[in-house]
């Protein structure tokens, strides 16, 4: 089998994309989409990406992290697609154990593996035994970086370009809700507790949730997707557990999830494949 890595990038962003480049590896490509803000960033481009044939480099104007992750989907031609950002960091080991996987796990459309840290060391506490996402153990959320997939049997679910950074309302969710599609459209997508990316950034801390009203949207928005109307009470309770706890406010939190709930009850889960969403033109503005 071979393997696309789908890095995703913007802006001046695309100058750190050299650094996720291996050594040539017979059967692994990578397919860089790069999204402007400004056609000055088209001269950031380095000459590396442009001179090397294991790499296939698009260009996509505008903002939006789903729709990046979108396009380079759309120009992956591998068997194995891995989703990466522009600060990942790959070694031929974890790239053939990823291919083991899959050999092991015939029947899976997707697997979510682990990462690492700029340490090294696992980037969160992940479970240490395989499951299914259908039945996943409490706690556990995919992030974008765990993800690979079957590129054949996964053509027809796209990432909802209504969430993600650089989307109109949100900043987060579009792993969380791209799952949940391809679970409900009767994929297979499996945890297996092996080592795939290492990103070299430490992750934000989850605190700053309560400051941004464009994640308190997300969060909310993700959670009725994935759990319809009981949303309502799981967003409750984080608020009032998690809230005082980082001295926000109660109330201020649940409302900011709520006007997330709201948009999705109004505007639709679009789980079907000719529903799905990938352009937001005819949406209706929300003030957040």
């Amino acid at each position: 089998m071979t393997i696309d890595i789908l890095i995703c990038t913007i802006d001046e962003g695309i100058t750190a994309v050299p650094s996720c480049l291996m050594e040539k590896m017979e059967g692994v490509g990578y397919v860089v989409s790069f999204q402007y803000s400004d056609a000055k960033y088209l001269d950031f481009i380095p000459d590396t990406l442009r001179n090397r044939d294991d790499v296939t480099l698009t260009t996509l104007e505008g903002r939006g992290l789903s729709a990046n992750r979108n396009n380079a989907m759309d120009h992956a031609r591998a068997d194995i697609c891995v989703i990466a950002d522009d600060d990942c960091r790959y070694t031929p080991e974890r790239l053939d154990m990823l291919l083991e996987a899959f050999d092991r796990h015939v029947e899976a459309d997707v697997l979510m593996m682990q990462s690492l840290g700029p340490d090294g060391q696992l980037l969160r506490t992940y479970p240490e035994c395989s499951f299914n996402l259908h039945c996943p153990p409490k706690g556990y959320y995919p992030i974008s970086i765990d993800l690979a997939f079957r590129r054949e049997n996964m053509m027809d679910i796209a990432f909802d370009e209504r969430f993600g950074l650089g989307s109109k309302y949100m900043e987060g969710g579009e792993e969380g809700v791209w799952v949940e599609t391809a679970k409900r459209m009767g994929k297979t997508v499996l945890y297996v507790p092996q080592p795939l990316a290492q990103t070299m950034e430490q992750p934000k801390s989850g605190d700053d949730i309560f400051d941004n009203p464009r994640k308190l949207f997300a969060y909310g928005a993700l959670s009725y997707f994935v759990y319809g109307l009981t949303a309502l009470l799981r967003c409750l309770k984080f608020a009032v557990i998690e809230a005082p706890r980082h001295h926000a406010s109660v109330m201020n939190a649940y409302k900011g999830m709520l006007k997330g709930i709201r948009y999705i009850m109004r505007d639709g889960r679009k789980i079907e494949k000719d529903k799905i969403v990938k352009r937001e033109k005819h949406q209706k503005q929300w003030r957040i």
